[in-house]
């Protein structure tokens, strides 16, 4: 599902609100998260999943200076799905 099917099946849902008023709040959802994740570390969304900052140290490669830097801290997100969320797919039988 991209975003824009995203907005389009919420704004069935919400036939109340326009299009662009869906949008806007789908865009608001996904900035708190990426705030939050860079501000405070981590989101937990109870029964969906919590994503987190990872620093990690080792040496990776550097696309401007096309070489493997040593030691230098890279941000990195991670994603730990919800049990409910795992749940939902694990017995879902659509394929």
């Amino acid at each position: 599902m991209t975003k824009t099917e995203l907005v389009r099946n919420l704004q069935n849902q919400f036939d109340n609100l326009k299009k662009y008023q869906v949008k806007e709040v789908v865009d608001a959802v996904f900035n708190e998260i990426v705030e939050g994740v860079v501000f405070d570390g981590k989101v937990n969304v109870p029964g969906f999943g919590s994503f987190r900052r990872k620093v990690r140290t080792g040496p990776h490669w550097d696309v401007k200076q096309k070489t493997m830097v040593e030691g230098t801290p890279v941000n990195r997100v991670a994603f730990k799905v919800g049990a409910d969320f795992k749940r939902q797919v694990r017995t879902s039988s659509s394929v």
